[in-house]
């Protein structure tokens, strides 16, 4: 006889197993899309490092763990070909040919000319820059540093040259209006007169000696022909050897002043007693101290 209890049972056995697998399935699958978890959380970098600047400073170059074995293994598989050993630059014990070849291999100068030769078309040495250029190719040559590499060291260097040069031009020109303007104060109607003094002085000394004086500078890189207290010291030096005789009053240059002089020397015949005045002697004498000035 059949149990009906019993196959009811199996039965409802059966379908528990069922659901239980149903619900294990759906449990499977909820896990499957769910994200793994990261096999390195955000501060992987301070983890690998543990405190050291250095490997800091190198995994801050590196984006990810990932891009980190991948550099791994290409330095890994350089080290093993030997590749590496191609870029080692050469000791005081390398060949010359194991130097030549290292300089072709990075693009390396020999002699200043083969620097000179990497330069851009257009690009002229001037004799003046020649001395610093090949100084500072030899130390290149020396140092295995690639030509375009130098070519840009040397083009930077003259960018700084050239803007120095211009700003410092600038300055210059600036200091020399202030000292203009100093100095106009100061000396009113007699700037130009004093100027002229100064350029006088100038105009009997050699010409080496001009142009130092003319390019020296203070310790605030100043030139010291713009700054007042120098040029009323030039003024100073050359009244005290030469002192002036100032034009006679009434006169405005040297062709009045001999006009004047032979009128009153006329006057000894035309009006003697005119010329012999007190007040027309004075004059004389005005007039010749200024004439005879250069001769004394």
């Amino acid at each position: 006889m059949v149990d009906e209890n019993n196959t009811t049972s199996e039965n409802t056995d059966t379908s528990g197993d069922d659901a239980g697998q149903v619900t294990e399935q759906a449990g499977n699958t909820q896990d499957d899309t769910t994200p793994p978890a990261p096999a390195f959380g955000d501060n992987w970098r301070e983890s690998l490092s543990a405190g050291n600047e250095d490997y800091t400073k190198t995994l801050s170059t590196i984006q990810s763990p990932e891009e980190m074995v991948k550099k791994l293994h290409n330095q890994e598989q350089l080290i093993r070909s030997g590749e590496h050993k191609a870029y080692a630059m050469p000791t005081s014990e390398s060949t010359d040919d194991q130097k030549q070849a290292y300089r072709e291999k990075v693009g390396a100068g020999l002699t200043s000319d083969d620097y000179a030769g990497a330069l851009p078309d257009g690009v002229v040495l001037e004799e003046s820059d020649r001395g610093f250029f090949d100084h500072l190719a030899k130390s290149a040559s020396d140092n295995y540093v690639p030509k375009d590499a130098f070519v840009d060291m040397f083009g930077s260097y003259n960018d700084y040259v050239s803007d120095f040069i211009v700003k410092r031009d600038e300055t210059d020109a600036e200091q020399k209006r202030a000292t203009d303007g100093a100095l106009q104060e100061e000396w009113r109607g007699d700037y130009k007169a004093n100027n002229n003094i100064i350029d006088t002085m100038f105009a009997k000394m050699d010409d080496n000696l001009v142009e130092q004086i003319k390019t020296a500078r203070d310790s605030n890189d100043s030139l010291l022909i713009d700054n007042p207290d120098f040029k009323k010291m030039l003024l100073g030096m050359q009244l005290e050897a030469n002192p002036i005789v100032p034009i006679p009053q009434g006169a405005s240059n040297a062709f009045d002043v001999e006009t004047e002089l032979q009128g009153l020397l006329a006057l000894s015949n035309t009006n003697p007693d005119k010329y012999g005045l007190p007040e027309t002697q004075k004059r004389l004498s005005e007039l010749y101290a200024y004439k005879t000035r250069d001769s004394k």
